[in-house]
């Protein structure tokens, strides 16, 4: 199918998939993680990165087009409370990156991935904490019931693709922690607070695909 002329805000229903696919594997320049967004994280504190995986899992419902996302466990030792997407660093059993995905994914929100819903890879986001992530998106209609692992995860929410693609909704945020100020994205939606990586993530995909 040919799609022409289709502006970011009519990204809806099973076609979007196809538009996807095309735009994903375009050269355009993305930001390559958090050291540039902010400039003042030292890129030589990531010289030996762990390799990591996520997958933005893209929901159609009704011709409706929506993002899945987590609150972590507050309980955790990293990251606790925070919004991700499911994820988490590759195992040396992982034959792939996208089987990272895939199977975090499952352990963490009970969503199979079949390989006929993976659409394709994004570049890699450089974390400060040392972490090489690359973005895995899926496609998939109508899912099942999701399931989380209450030890990962607090909660499993939904943003519409159209809230997340206007640019209106992208902060870039100023913090000061132990006397340094630091700069990141930021989405607000509701009650939830999308911030560092996974922001700078949709603010990549959105870049990618208008």
């Amino acid at each position: 199918m040919t799609i022409k002329h289709i502006s970011l805000s009519e990204l809806e229903g099973l076609e979007a998939k196809d538009f996807i696919a095309k735009k994903i594997g375009s050269k355009k320049s993305l930001l390559k993680g958090d050291f540039e967004v902010c400039k003042l994280i030292n890129k030589g504190i990531t010289e030996k990165l762990i390799p990591a995986a996520v997958l933005i899992p893209i929901i159609e419902r009704n011709n409706k087009l929506s993002v899945i996302f987590t609150k972590r466990n507050a309980k955790l030792k990293n990251h606790a409370g925070q919004i991700s997407f499911p994820g988490g660093k590759k195992d040396s059993t992982d034959i792939s990156i996208e089987q990272t995905a895939v199977r975090e994914t499952c352990e963490e929100i009970g969503l199979i991935i079949k390989q006929s819903e993976i659409i394709g890879k994004m570049s890699t986001w450089e974390t400060r904490t040392g972490f090489l992530i690359t973005p895995v998106l899926a496609f998939i209609s109508d899912p099942p019931k999701l399931k989380k692992n209450n030890f990962e995860v607090d909660e499993i929410f939904e943003v519409p693709l159209r809230y997340l693609f206007n640019p209106n909704n992208f902060i870039l945020e100023k913090l000061c922690f132990e006397k340094k100020h630091y700069e990141f994205y930021a989405i607000k939606y509701l009650n939830y607070y999308i911030w560092g990586a996974t922001a700078g993530l949709i603010v990549n995909l959105y870049n990618l695909l208008r």
